[in-house]
């Protein structure tokens, strides 16, 4: 009789133990479906055009977790600013010691990806200011 793997139940035979096909294809089943657990991260990045509209940002796949990060002017005073955002909330805060969290109705997710409108106000258009380069890195 075969025994089991602690943490997957995969087959483990005796010498003497017959095997049959099922069992195989049993094994691979829990090993594909456990490789697809495995969160995916996503790194990129896009140059800021400065345009107020709703731009969509492809992953191939829905961000668990996003992590965005730019520089931007306060007081004439370059600053990094971040924003780290989970379905339905976000927490933007800058080097200046600026923060917020918030209802994210401006950064939706979808099933390829993420999007944001620009239009909402000035911090979100921080995210897209033209000339900055913006990096992002999703747990998908």
């Amino acid at each position: 009789m075969a025994a089991y793997t602690e943490h997957y139940h995969l087959h483990q035979w005796e010498p003497e133990d017959n095997f049959l096909r099922t069992d195989f294809n049993e094994d691979f089943q829990k090993i594909d479906s456990a490789l697809a657990a495995i969160p995916v991260v996503i790194t990129g990045s896009y140059m800021g055009t400065g345009a107020a509209e709703v731009i969509h940002y492809h992953l191939g796949q829905r961000p668990k977790l996003l992590i965005l990060s730019t520089k931007n002017n306060f007081s004439g005073n370059t600053h990094d600013c971040f924003l780290v955002a989970v379905e339905g909330i976000m927490i933007n805060f800058n080097s200046a010691g600026g923060q917020s969290a918030r209802y994210n109705a401006w950064l939706t997710f979808d099933d390829n990806g993420f999007s944001i409108d620009h239009s909402q106000n000035d911090i979100v258009l921080g995210y897209n200011r033209e000339g900055y380069e913006q990096v992002y890195w999703a747990l998908c």
